[in-house]
């Protein structure tokens, strides 16, 4: 079984829980990273993890008002030099504005 979407960045005790969501028979996850601070985070994470935690990246749409275009374009290169490490790019949440 995969979990297809779940933040990991927000797992206080990440370690422990792992553990028992393999004990369980999850077997990958994908986190999805909100912003560039999340897919830094979510990068490390699944260098440390190697073959379970895999990467969607995107942008909030409740957040993208705070990102300027340069920004937002920085972001995107960001991606682009990590592809080889992130399975997904796209919207990452619901937008009910």
């Amino acid at each position: 079984m995969i979990d297809s979407h779940c933040h990991l960045t927000y797992i206080e005790n990440l370690d422990q829980e792992v553990t028992e969501w393999k004990r369980k028979g999850i077997e990958a996850v994908v986190t999805s990273a909100l912003c560039p601070e999340e897919l830094r985070t979510s990068l490390e994470l699944r260098e440390n993890r190697p073959g379970f935690v895999f990467i969607c990246a995107g942008l909030h749409p409740n957040d993208i008002d705070k990102f300027t275009p340069s920004q937002t374009d920085e972001y995107l290169g960001f991606i682009e030099q990590n592809r080889k490490n992130i399975v997904a790019v796209g919207e990452v949440g619901l937008d009910y504005n």
